[in-house]
């Protein structure tokens, strides 16, 4: 991390190469505009921010999410925190792998939210209950920061390109270009200790592999490592060579953050221009978060098949 600065009236540090620590975040001051048009600015201008030590409730961990906009309601009624329709509780593990030859339980790779719609979801604010006491750490990259680090010539090559995105179902074959960074396989039924979580089919879609922020007008590369499955209109070869050479380039540690949670840490991103990755925990292991998401889906993509609307 580096020095403390001032943001208007916020505090705050970089983090390593990716997002911003808010040092003196007054929940009792959620309600005042100019502490909010900071804080939304804040989130803009970096893509990620750290909270901690803040002694956040639950009304307050709501509160704060409605800065960046409304709020979705799962879909899913048992999986809502009773009292605050507008909060997830994630402790289930599920998506068990074995991971450079460890077994671990909530495991996601690299990913986008809902990049395998049309719709790519607005961002989120991840709340640590109770954080594991071994690994459980969450990383972000910065894919804003990654399209602004590519040569000249990659950008004017990729300009109007786009890409397929499907769910491969979490079966590691189908995810070959994040296995590029950490090799991982499904456990036999020997090896797991619980059920296997799996996504329901998606029809695959299309969205543009350059993709101007709504808001902020930055550009970044939609490349969801666990989903993206070719560029479209490119024979195969070059396919694989040109998503090859933009995955490796945005898995460098300079566009990357790696949180390791404390108690009470909240961590707000904007789903439109970075990716993340649940690095796991060993299984049996006590680990409890809460998650509002953000109403206000940005629309890039479209279905490959038409009719699968």
């Amino acid at each position: 991390m580096n020095d403390a600065q001032h943001y208007g009236q916020l505090r705050i540090m970089e983090l390593d190469a990716v997002g911003v620590q808010v040092m003196n975040l007054d929940l009792g001051r959620l309600h005042a505009p100019e502490v909010r048009e900071e804080l939304y600015t804040l989130w803009l201008h970096h893509g990620v921010i750290l909270f901690r030590d803040t002694g956040a409730t639950r009304e307050q961990h709501v509160e704060l999410s409605k800065i960046f906009g409304p709020l979705e309601i799962h879909a899913i009624p048992k999986v809502r925190v009773p009292g605050y329709e507008e909060l997830v509780e994630i402790r289930e593990q599920g998506g068990y792998y074995v991971v450079d030859g460890q077994l671990l339980g909530g495991f996601i790779p690299w990913h986008q939210d809902s990049c395998y719609t049309p719709d790519i979801s607005k961002g989120a604010i991840l709340f640590m209950d109770t954080p594991a006491s071994e690994g459980g750490h969450t990383g972000w990259i910065d894919t804003a920061k990654a399209y602004a680090g590519l040569p000249d010539d990659i950008k004017n090559r990729i300009d109007g390109l786009e890409v397929v995105m499907r769910v491969h179902n979490a079966q590691p074959d189908g995810m070959r270009f994040v296995q590029r960074e950490r090799p991982f396989r499904r456990p036999t039924a020997e090896e797991s200790p619980g059920e296997h979580l799996s996504m329901p089919d998606f029809p695959p879609v299309v969205h543009p592999l350059v993709v101007v922020h709504p808001e902020s007008g930055l550009k970044s590369l939609s490349i969801s490592p666990s989903n993206v499955d070719a560029v479209l209109g490119l024979e195969r070869a070059e396919s694989e060579e040109l998503l090859t050479t933009l995955i490796d380039h945005v898995f460098r540690a300079e566009y990357r953050y790696v949180h390791r949670w404390q108690q009470g840490d909240m961590m707000l991103w904007d789903n439109r221009r970075t990716l993340h990755q649940a690095f796991g925990w060993p299984p049996g292991m006590k680990r409890v978060a809460f998650r509002t998401t953000l109403q206000g889906a940005m629309r890039t993509g479209r279905y490959l098949d038409e009719s699968s609307r």
